[in-house]
């Protein structure tokens, strides 16, 4: 399986729904026309799943303003 930029991986995310909302939001703020900037901290342990849902992050992201 070939993955990066030109072919990213699709995970599924499961049990994700207040972090992909949470993180949702966070990307709205970032990509507003007047964004004040910010980080968003994804941390735990190995095998959590921190890798797909920042993939996820980056995809909502997308066209709209850099992640």
């Amino acid at each position: 399986m070939v993955s990066g930029p030109e072919h990213p991986v699709t995970v599924p995310l499961l049990e994700r729904e207040t972090e992909l909302a949470a993180a949702a939001q966070a990307v709205d703020a970032l990509c507003a026309d007047a964004p004040a900037g910010g980080v968003l901290v994804c941390s735990g342990e190995a095998g959590l799943g921190k890798t797909a849902l920042l993939s996820e992050i980056r995809r909502l992201a997308a066209g709209r303003c850099a992640v």
